[in-house]
């Protein structure tokens, strides 16, 4: 995929696009990138309809990385403020509809989302990975 607009990045992407195989890499890189885009937008509207919401608990859930600042910087919140675990047990997990979880998708060993899921919290409505709707340069996935 194209993950930057650096001088490299441009240059290895021009050069695949003069292979024998460049048009079906481009369809690729293209599709791929675009699949990103759409996730991304999809997810931060969904984001911004929660973080209207009156009583509605954010939750930052991982360690203190750019990932967890970036996601709360994104919804205007101040980290010594804000409610954050580096590492949650089963049982410390909140299931209504007020809170909402922001978590980096390495997490407790990478098994942050999983714990999560068997709590009965749904992707994209009780909780928001923040590599999905941060850009790369946040410490999101690239495009």
């Amino acid at each position: 995929m194209l993950y930057t607009n650096n001088e490299i990045d441009r240059a290895y992407y021009f050069t695949i696009l003069r292979t024998p195989w460049g048009k079906q890499v481009e369809d690729g890189l293209l599709s791929k990138s675009m699949g990103r885009i759409d996730d991304r937008t999809g997810m931060l509207e969904k984001l911004l309809k929660k973080s209207t919401q009156n009583n509605i608990r954010f939750v930052f859930y991982g360690g203190e990385n750019s990932s967890i600042r970036n996601a709360m910087m994104l919804l205007n919140r101040d980290f010594d403020s804000c409610e954050w675990h580096e590492h949650l047990k089963e049982n410390e997990i909140i299931c209504d509809d007020n809170t909402v979880y922001i978590v980096s998708a390495d997490v407790d060993d990478g098994r942050g989302l999983e714990k999560l899921a068997e709590a009965g919290l749904e992707n994209g409505e009780n909780y928001f990975i923040t590599q999905r709707f941060l850009y790369y340069t946040e410490g999101g996935f690239g495009l």
